[in-house]
């Protein structure tokens, strides 16, 4: 009496997990494509354009990462905080943080003709007396597509 039973719920739940593989499918067709384009942040310590050996670990996946698809373009841009320093001072250590990155990209294995840089300083920074990391940082876009 027993037996019977437990290949009747045994076959419920071979039934089931037969069906399982059509749900995944359709989860899987969802999933995002890793060559889809993708922004990526490199902080900087203040008033510094050094990458950091985090910061260089993170930018090292990174590029790794893009290299596996076809790498359309590269866009760096440079930021920097209003907190210190004159907004031409700020503009410059923008324009090196996104110099510094692109170049490392560069060393990396991405062709130096694929990457343009820009600097925004202090552009749109926020200021008051909470210090903000946030715009001690390069913001960069892999335009990325999948290999031919």
């Amino acid at each position: 009496m027993l037996k019977p039973a437990i290949i009747g719920a045994a076959l419920s739940v071979l039934a089931a997990c037969a069906s399982q593989p059509a749900q995944d499918a359709g989860v899987a067709s969802n999933l995002a494509s890793p060559c889809q384009s993708r922004a990526v942040e490199i902080y900087f310590a203040d008033q510094q354009d050094a990458l950091s050996p985090a910061a260089d670990t993170a930018l090292r996946f990174d590029v790794a990462s893009a290299l596996t698809c076809r790498i359309v373009s590269v866009r760096v841009v440079g930021l920097a905080d209003a907190l210190t320093g004159t907004a031409e001072s700020n503009q410059a250590l923008s324009q090196r943080r996104a110099d510094r990155v692109a170049a490392r990209i560069t060393e990396l294995g991405v062709p130096a003709g694929l990457i343009t840089t820009e600097a925004l300083g202090q552009e749109d920074a926020m200021t008051g007396s909470i210090e903000r990391p946030l715009r001690r940082r390069t913001h960069i876009e892999f335009s990325l597509s999948d290999p031919a």
